[in-house]
């Protein structure tokens, strides 16, 4: 799904710039899903260590504000 909305957006860009020739902006959205996996797998380590203690879970939901909480449970690619 992600793949799906990296592209489409990839394809809006370029196609709001006047590029029509959508064969060339594959790179860049390759780019923008490598770095949002990249991203993915570092979060999901990262939580998977929290995880495995209550005390630090409890800790860590005490520093994320519900502003930020929502930004979480909310990802967006761009």
């Amino acid at each position: 799904m992600i793949a799906g909305k990296v592209a489409g957006e990839n394809c809006r860009q370029n196609l709001l710039q006047g590029n029509v020739d959508l064969k060339n902006t594959t790179t860049n959205g390759e780019l923008r899903l490598e770095m949002l996996l990249r991203t993915s797998v570092h979060i999901r380590r990262f939580m998977d260590g929290i995880m495995k203690s209550d005390t630090l879970m409890n800790a860590a939901l005490k520093l994320i504000s519900p502003d930020q909480m929502k930004i979480m449970a909310v990802w967006k690619t761009s």
